[in-house]
């Protein structure tokens, strides 16, 4: 089973580079604007499961463990969030 899951086609480790690159890419987008981190941690991962899908054709248990792993990553990120909307959120660069 697990040799049917592993491809020797360059087009899964484009896609998956590809799909790598745009979350990187929005995260330093985010915290370029905001230089909040932890906004473009959680908008990065929280994205990363329907691009998983759409750009690397990844299927269905590996974009459900990439949402649920998004879910952790917000939930551990519940005071940060709550920081963020009361404007208290240290922003990068501040002490």
């Amino acid at each position: 089973m697990w040799h049917s899951m592993v491809s020797t086609s360059p087009r899964p480790r484009t896609a998956n580079l590809t799909l790598a690159l745009v979350c990187l890419a929005v995260f330093v987008a985010v915290v370029a604007l905001t230089r909040y981190v932890s906004l473009g941690s959680m908008i990065a991962v929280v994205l990363l499961p329907p691009l998983a899908r759409v750009l690397s054709h990844a299927p269905m248990p590996v974009v459900l463990a990439a949402a649920a792993t998004a879910v952790l990553v917000v939930l551990k990120h519940l005071e940060n969030l709550k920081r963020l909307a009361r404007g208290e959120e240290r922003k990068l660069g501040s002490r």
